[in-house]
């Protein structure tokens, strides 16, 4: 019967991770395209922003479609697996961010890059978000 409900929570972690895959990808290209069309306005922030955004929900998109592929039921041991491998996604999520904030912040502080800010700012929306979608996993497995 666990097997089951694990199978059910990464079936919901997967829907999850495709919903803000496609909503990253949508509000990328839409934010993308309206600097595109207004030129005049210094919009470096925006348009880094935009496509960091619509990138990562590009690979957001695979990954969830190659995990939605290999989803099955698990014994004691793969479950176990699972449960690693999420511990370590947390983790390296929080690097990532870290990562994102030191790019926004040097950006910020030495000569004021808003590329770099935008950029590092939509590193850190994205990882905070893939970080709340494995903790949210592991609450489930780790029981």
């Amino acid at each position: 019967m666990w097997a089951d409900v694990i199978l059910h929570a990464e079936q919901q972690h997967v829907l999850y991770l495709l919903l803000w895959s496609a909503g990253s990808i949508l509000a990328g290209t839409a934010v993308g395209v309206l600097v595109l069309a207004r030129r005049q306005v210094n919009t470096r922030l925006l348009g880094h922003f935009a496509a960091q955004t619509a990138a990562w929900g590009l690979a957001e998109l695979v990954a969830a479609a190659i995990e939605w592929h290999g989803l099955a039921l698990r014994d004691l041991s793969a479950t176990a697996r699972l449960e690693h491998s999420l511990w370590f996604g947390s983790g390296l999520a929080l690097g990532v961010a870290a990562a994102g904030a030191t790019l926004a912040t040097a950006g910020w502080r030495f000569g004021k890059h808003l590329g770099a800010v935008g950029s590092g700012c939509a590193v850190i929306v994205q990882s905070c978000a893939l970080l709340w979608l494995d903790l949210q996993l592991l609450a489930v497995v780790s029981r």
